[in-house]
């Protein structure tokens, strides 16, 4: 789904509530539990309101909202730069024929 506009965005939620419906609006998240949140209200929490209710459900996403960046968990370069560091050392001495530290 392309992104729309932030203007067009908040039209559609402003007509939702002249017709006599609701809107949310925030960043969609998943937290720690696993439940689906924008802007911290839980959706399921939220849609059980209308539990069998037939419903249209509309979703913008904004252009003006950038994506999140995936994290990328971070290499131990302290641990992997001293064992590089020992092997090289390692190495060095067996070819000079000298002694490991």
């Amino acid at each position: 789904m392309s992104p729309t506009s932030k203007g067009n965005a908040l039209k559609l939620a402003s007509t939702a509530h002249d017709l006599g419906g609701e809107a949310l609006r925030g960043t969609l998240e998943q937290n720690e539990a696993g439940h689906w949140t924008l802007s911290y209200v839980e959706l399921e929490s939220w849609l059980s309101r209308y539990a069998g209710q037939e419903l249209v459900l509309a979703v913008a996403p904004s252009s003006l909202t950038p994506p999140r960046p995936t994290p990328v968990p971070a290499a131990p370069a302290a641990a992997s730069t001293r064992a590089r560091a020992a092997r090289i050392v390692t190495r060095s001495a067996a070819v000079c024929g000298g002694e490991e530290p």
